[in-house]
């Protein structure tokens, strides 16, 4: 493209502001017109309008050098005469496990063709105006950890715009963003979604007060990655109270209450002064803390170093140096706060008043501005409420919330608190919340998703899964800007002086544009709906890459990508979107040793498995569709992955890294350096890029074969004869882990590291593991199980493991697949309700069930060989790059039935196996089979 555009802003002296959004725009004539693209782009998001039309929210995630711009056809949103380009734009002023934002920036160009052939170009420059948002506010605390900062909207602010000319920062190929080229990937789709039923009403107040603090601003105000961070630090405050009385307290860390640690949730208040300091003492991804007072009548707090300023906290800062943990440092040998500076902070917060306190502590005092250190939030409001009474009597016409009519809901105020509204969008959904409703000028509307409840028990997240919403008078209507994920939906009325009318409220839901290509169907309804809930579960964690769920992250985990790809060769076929994944993965290696494993991302920790099945990934990524461009394109970061890998093979030959060496959730004894099922996954690796040197016909093969043998060499050494499996870890100081783990056994069945005549101790640790033994903890580690059963041809206990341990979700309801398997002692059934490297069963299903299994890159060659699992039929079908290949069965007596259907160009043979020796007859498209069979398609 040849760019003429310039990126802007508003003019400032801060280009990495905090959680700004401006609006930018153009008005400009036009003729007749031909055809007209807009390329955009933005550090971070934007929202394009054109002529008052919401074209597109963008861009895609990527690597600032590797950074990626939107084109769009709108030719037919113009027309002859005055025309209106505004676009919305926010800068995070931070990394996320998304972005990696380096200066708040928005690139546009619109290429006009008219009617008579004359080109025009509206390019982002001086010529535009640009204005702060003063509706978005700016001050919010963060979603979470992985996200950026928490949607608040004043729509009363809207009008106040202060537009000027924008400031032009840098060419379009000049700036921090390098290596500018177009989406590689479809843009989302928007499908309206509407509630199903008014769940409940309820009456409900909010607690008194709330702080919530940025830790990660006020300790480290000039660190914008992701990274986790090693500090102390006290927070204190002066509570003036008008009588001695005890009130109760939620939330924060280590709390003081006149030098007194306060461990029962109580504080015991003098009249008049008195001292609330907090400890915070935290290695990693503590960026927040906030403190729940559910009564505060009575109280003032003020500041104790500066009783006027408008912060009315205080910052202590230890002595010394704070530490920000290492970008690749993980475990073990994590930075942390020195034993010296954690006693030093607790002192401090053990002083009897402010008096003391601010003597003891001296010049380690600091006033910050309120703005940086108590972000707006919120979500405590809603997160810790309680409910007064039923609000059913306040509404008129409640069903007209569940659709887009002319019909209103009316609700009128509470004395007793505000009112509630809990919406069931019918199951798991991801997407913008939108709704229109009148209401008086300061109307507060709150709105958050969650994913599971049971009766009035609410599982939240922990993140800030919601937005607030303040209305101007009249009419408002709002789409909101960021992708949210749920169920159930609460919608909560504040601060209400008259009845508030609600036309319709919405989801927006936003995902990858899938083609349903995949299906299933058996006897078994149950088996049918597994099928069916995974397929979706994927569906929903398909956006601009792989995700690793909607709701709690959001985020491309290159692991889970993995599991994610192989699901959706069989459901969907996008294969752009798996290749878009292992691209940004590859890019990774631009600055780590060896693949990132969340990206793109701010937050630098290497996760080795992650690593090693994006090898495994590329290859896969090659025999699912046949695509030669991509492996040429991928095979080089392969090789320096590996070669990454072999620096760190330094225990004894095998993989040895202070990483964060998980696997599973499992307590799999895996915080050290040297953790087998590293060294079993880079084994792996080494065997898919093999694959892709003889496919290419590179000349790698020698080093790669040497390198794969001493390796598999040194794991073998490492196999207990005795206990039947491998060890979990080797100890820094040389010695043997005690714990064993179905892991490994897995890992050593699937990639060929099992010495001679272990198969069956691997299979029994499988099957029937040791009471000792550590089970696997999540559907993503056991699709690895699942791997390894089908190659030792136990395929029928693969399907009866998926049976068993998703039947649980089914008998809970659930829409979509979890993170992980209930336990015993959890008080909900999991973490995350939708979490799509748990769609396992559409690996099994298709591949046991239906019997179908590619052969040869591109699924030229498919082998096919059901497995009834007791089943009385079953049918269905699976992409590929040829079409849809298909097969079905039935059981007629004592005969198997098989029905197959290939599109051309796919040579497919079937293939008995065990399972058919129940059968006195089977019949391939009605022809009698006594041995296997070929067959081509030609057609």
């Amino acid at each position: 493209m040849e760019w003429r555009a310039q990126w802007i802003w508003v003019d400032g002296p801060d280009r990495h502001p905090y959680n700004e959004t401006i609006m930018a725009r153009r008005v400009f004539a036009l003729a007749e017109i031909a055809r007209a693209t807009l390329a955009i782009t933005a550090d971070a998001v934007y929202r394009l309008f054109i002529n008052g039309h919401w074209v597109e929210d963008g861009p895609c995630r990527s690597w600032p050098g590797h950074f990626q711009y939107d084109v769009l056809d709108v030719t037919a949103l113009l027309h002859p005469g005055e025309n209106e380009i505004v676009v919305v734009a926010r800068h995070f002023g931070m990394s996320t496990f998304h972005r990696v934002p380096r200066e708040a920036g928005l690139l546009a160009q619109l290429d006009v063709v008219a009617a008579d052939g004359t080109p025009l170009c509206i390019a982002t420059d001086a010529r535009w105006q640009a204005a702060r948002g003063a509706a978005h506010v700016a001050d919010t605390a963060r979603i979470s950890i992985q996200m950026d900062q928490a949607e608040w909207y004043d729509a009363r602010l809207a009008a106040a715009m202060d537009w000027a000319p924008a400031k032009a920062y840098y060419p379009a190929t000049g700036g921090p963003w390098q290596d500018l080229h177009p989406r590689d990937v479809r843009f989302l789709t928007r499908e309206p979604i509407f509630p199903v039923r008014v769940y409940e009403t309820a009456v409900v107040t909010a607690p008194a007060r709330h702080f919530t603090f940025d830790l990660k601003r006020i300790c480290f105000p000039e660190d914008r990655t992701a990274n986790g961070c090693a500090f102390a630090v006290v927070l204190a405050t002066v509570l003036e109270s008008e009588t001695a009385r005890e009130i109760p307290v939620h939330g924060g860390t280590a709390l003081y209450c006149n030098g007194a640690r306060v461990d029962d949730g109580a504080l015991r208040l003098r009249a008049g002064e008195n001292l609330l300091a907090m400890v915070v003492n935290s290695v990693g991804h503590l960026y927040d803390t906030t403190l729940i007072f559910p009564q505060w009548d009575g109280l003032t707090a003020r500041n104790p170093l500066r009783p006027d300023d408008e912060n009315p906290w205080l910052v202590i800062d230890p002595p010394g140096e704070r530490d920000a943990v290492s970008a690749i440092a993980g475990y073990p040998g994590r930075p942390a706060v020195s034993d010296a500076i954690a006693a030093t902070m607790t002192a401090l917060a053990q002083q009897p008043d402010a008096a003391a306190l601010c003597a003891a502590a001296g010049p380690l005092c600091r006033v910050i501005p309120r703005a940086v250190m108590l972000p707006k939030d919120a979500y405590p409001d809603f997160r810790h409420r309680r409910v007064v009474r039923p609000a059913d009597d306040l509404l008129t016409d409640p069903a007209a919330l569940l659709a887009d009519n002319r019909e209103w809901t009316t609700i009128s105020p509470a004395p007793e608190g505000d009112v509630e509204l809990c919406l069931d969008l019918g199951k798991e959904v991801v997407g913008y919340l939108t709704f229109e409703l009148t209401a008086p000028a300061g109307t507060v509307v709150d709105a958050h998703l969650i994913e599971y409840r049971e009766g009035a028990r609410l599982q939240h997240t922990g993140h800030r899964n919601g937005f607030r919403y303040i209305c101007r008078a009249g009419v408002n209507r709002f789409v909101s800007m960021r992708r949210r994920a749920g169920r159930y939906l609460f919608l909560t009325l504040r601060g209400m002086t008259g009845p508030v009318r609600i036309r319709t409220v919405s989801l927006l839901q936003a995902t990858y544009p899938v083609e349903h290509r995949g299906a299933f169907r058996c006897a078994d309804s149950a088996f049918t709906r597994i099928w069916e809930i995974s397929a979706y579960t994927l569906r929903l964690c398909m956006e601009d890459t792989f995700t690793d769920c909607p709701l709690y992250e959001q985020t491309l985990w290159v692991g889970d990508a993995r599991n994610e790809a192989l699901y959706n060769a069989i459901c969907y076929g996008a294969d752009d979107l798996t290749l878009r994944c292992l691209r940004l993965t590859a890019q990774s290696l631009d600055h780590l040793p060896i693949t990132g494993c969340q990206v793109p991302s701010g937050w630098d920790i290497l996760l080795p498995a992650w690593s090693f099945l994006w090898g495994i990934g590329v290859w896969e990524h090659y025999f699912a569709g046949g695509d030669r461009a991509a492996l040429e394109e991928l095979y080089p970061a392969v090789l320096r992955n590996l070669r990454g890998a072999e620096s760190f093979c330094t225990d004894r030959g095998l993989f040895s890294l202070p990483a964060w060496n998980l696997f599973d959730w499992a307590p799999i004894d895996q915080d050290h350096c040297t953790v087998l099922h590293n060294s079993l996954f880079l084994l792996g690796a080494l065997q898919a890029a093999q694959q892709c040197c003889d496919a290419l016909g590179a000349a790698d093969g020698p080093w790669l074969t040497a390198f794969h043998d001493r390796l598999r060499a040194a794991v073998l050494a490492r196999w207990d004869a005795e206990r039947g499996s491998y060890p979990d870890a080797i100890h820094e100081d040389g010695t043997v882990s005690a714990r064993t783990s179905q892991h490994t056994s897995a890992l050593a069945l699937l990639y060929d590291a099992l010495p001679a005549g272990a198969e069956a101790a691997a299979l029994r640790n499988l099957l029937d593991p040791p009471a000792e033994m550590t089970r696997i903890g999540s559907p993503f580690a056991l699709q690895y199980v699942l791997e390894a059963l089908e190659k030792a041809g136990r395929d029928a206990d693969a399907v009866r493991i998926v049976r068993e341990l998703w039947q649980g979700m089914l008998d809970a309801d659930a829409t979509t697949c979890w993170e992980g398997f209930p336990q015993p002692d959890s008080s909900f059934p999991t973490r995350s309700h939708c979490h799509a490297w748990s769609s396992a069963p559409v690996y099994v299903f298709t591949r046991t069930i239906l019997g179908m299994r590619p052969a040869a890159p591109g699924a030229a060659e498919v082998v096919v060989s059901p497995r009834p699992c007791g089943l009385a039929h079953a049918e269905g079908a699976s992409a590929s790059p040829l079409g849809d290949l298909r097969v079905a069965w039935r059981v007629e007596g004592e005969t198997l039935a098989i029905t197959v259907e290939m599109p051309a160009g796919v040579n497919w043979r079937v293939e008995p196996n065990a399972d058919w020796a129940a059968f006195s007859a089977v019949t391939v498209n009605g022809a009698a089979v006594a041995r296997a069979i070929a067959g081509a398609t030609d057609r």
